[in-house]
């Protein structure tokens, strides 16, 4: 569980992606996985906020980028990315944003 406002001010965004271990040579890939989505939920009152399904065709890709959370006016926001990537691992996955 993530709770924002124990976030220093110094972060202003939060990317959330996922990879498939070892997609290559377990010959797998995101086309493979129906019925997945991502959601946000306050905790608090267990109420959804957000959810953003994933229904296009990820056939070859083997990581997501499913979504951010970010600072707009001090507020935090979230938005939808729902992009696949050919990205072999996390450490590729986080050069996109450094």
């Amino acid at each position: 569980m993530l709770s924002l406002n124990d976030i220093p001010e110094i972060y202003n965004r939060i990317v959330f992606v996922i990879n498939i271990y070892q997609a290559q040579q377990r010959k797998q890939h995101f086309g493979m996985i129906q019925n997945a989505f991502i959601r946000i939920v306050d905790a608090k009152n267990n109420t959804e906020m957000y959810r953003y399904n994933l229904t296009d065709d990820y056939t070859n890709m083997t990581a997501m980028i499913f979504g951010e959370i970010y600072r707009h006016d001090g507020e935090w926001k979230f938005n939808a990315i729902g992009q696949g990537t050919n990205d072999l691992g996390l450490n590729e996955l986080v050069k996109r944003y450094v």
